[in-house]
């Protein structure tokens, strides 16, 4: 199929004309290919890192612990699934509002993703805390690893909730062109909270230290999320150059929220 648009493309009576002359290097162009894919690149390096350390600590504790973990990284994937999946959906929405300068639809689809994705994460919470040794049952019989596997959900997604909305923000800084700070704020997540806190708390409170690392270091990063997320609402606003009193009209304010809570 390529080679058949290629062919076809090279024809002179086309009106976008293929040739090799067209294909001139730009350094602007490859700046802001580059601005998004290396903070994405360094984000899943770090990740691989991250896991690689986190492995090492749980086998520490025995091959069991280590089975739990896995099991629980695997099970917590499956219901960051359906999240991921509405990012990668609200991705070019709030890109392309943001180049429209149309930014009462971005803040619009901050919140209505947010609370979309808070849905899934509140359901998945739910069902791990309520039904976790069903969920064990599906990946072995063994009664020690059952044990483990159960206080480890239990106390690992205390905090699991606040993940869905933290990784829409995410999304919609990489839409909006603020790639690096989206990469700082998930260098901080996991290099600066997670990473401290399952090597040192497992020396004071045992393996319960590296269950409890996953939600500490969740509502750490959803404190940090709100305070970013503040100042780019604030940007968005002031990118509207409105006059103070029209912020201050009730029938004003009462239309902008309902344009943001409109389904």
């Amino acid at each position: 199929i390529t080679v058949i648009l290629i062919l076809k493309l090279m024809k002179k009576r086309e009106y976008l004309p293929w040739s090799i002359k067209n294909f001139k290097p730009s350094l602007k162009v490859l700046v802001d290919i580059y601005t998004v894919a290396i903070p994405s690149t360094i984000m899943e390096i770090l990740g691989v890192v991250v896991m690689v350390l986190l492995n090492r600590v749980v086998a520490g504790f025995g091959i069991t612990f280590l089975a739990a973990l896995g099991i629980f990284l695997r099970i917590r994937s499956l219901f960051f699934m359906s999240v991921y999946g509405l990012s990668q959906g609200t991705l070019p929405i709030a890109g392309f509002a943001y180049g429209a300068r149309k930014y009462d639809r971005v803040k619009e689809t901050i919140i209505k993703s947010s609370v979309i994705s808070l849905i899934f994460t509140v359901t998945s919470w739910i069902i791990i805390q309520l039904y976790p040794i069903q969920i064990m049952g599906f990946f072995s019989n063994d009664i020690e690893l059952i044990q483990i596997g159960v206080n480890c959900m239990r106390l690992a997604t205390i905090f699991l909730p606040v993940m869905g909305p933290i990784i829409i923000f995410y999304t919609v800084l990489q839409a909006m062109g603020k790639g690096m700070t989206a990469m700082w704020l998930s260098i901080i997540r996991q290099g600066v909270l997670f990473l401290p806190l399952f090597i040192i708390l497992p020396r004071y409170i045992g393996i319960n230290g590296v269950w409890w690392s996953f939600s500490l270091s969740e509502m750490l990063s959803a404190l940090l999320t709100a305070f970013f997320l503040i100042i780019v609402w604030r940007e968005l606003q002031t990118r509207r150059k409105l006059g103070v009193i029209m912020l201050f009209k009730p029938q004003f304010l009462w239309n902008r929220i309902a344009a943001w809570l409109k389904w």
